[in-house]
């Protein structure tokens, strides 16, 4: 039950985050050092620009179009290293799961994503006043074993977060993004 607690307080604190907080990491793990090296850099980043930061990587990513894709280290391997990167970094982790039953259908439907469209959309997102983002990202995208089209180079993120700070800031603002709603009728006759 602890863990449920511990999971209830992340969400309010993150529910809470001002200006909003950030999920980032490379899509898999790739390896412990590149892991490790990809934290280090994104907190960094987070911790100079305040931003609350949650770690994200897969140790398995079991949904590819391909079962030759790279899949990442699996399930033991990967937790460790995720908890590793969670104690050194004190950073909540994400991870997702997948299982084979969903790879078909999904891929059939769901389309791959471009790298190019994610700043308009989180700027827009954030605009809009959400709490958090989600962002895959990598140091060299390019050579990513998987979805390297879909990932935001590392090079540019300080750059696109400091941005999205500034948007939130201002339009949070402006719109009293935490305001309670007056619902008592208007006498408008």
């Amino acid at each position: 039950m602890a863990h449920l607690a511990a999971g209830n307080a992340l969400f309010g604190d993150l529910k809470s985050s001002q200006p909003f907080f950030l999920m980032a990491g490379p899509n898999v793990i790739q390896s412990e050092e590149h892991i490790f090296a990809m934290c280090r850099e994104l907190k960094r980043v987070t911790d100079e620009l305040d931003v609350p930061f949650i770690f994200k990587s897969s140790f398995d990513k079991a949904n590819r179009t391909s079962i030759t894709s790279f899949r990442g280290p699996g399930i033991d391997d990967g937790l460790r290293i995720l908890q590793a990167v969670k104690t050194t970094f004190d950073v909540p982790i994400v991870t997702d799961i997948h299982t084979e039953e969903q790879a078909e259908p999904v891929s059939a439907v769901a389309s791959g994503g471009s790298r190019e469209l994610i700043p308009t959309i989180a700027r827009s997102c954030v605009a809009a006043g959400v709490d958090g983002l989600f962002m895959e990202v990598h140091n060299d995208p390019n050579s990513s074993p998987v979805d390297g089209p879909t990932q935001w180079p590392l090079r540019h993120f300080p750059e696109l977060l400091a941005e999205l700070k500034a948007i939130a800031l201002a339009t949070k603002a402006r719109t009293g993004h935490n305001a309670q709603l007056d619902l008592t009728p208007m006498n408008i006759m």
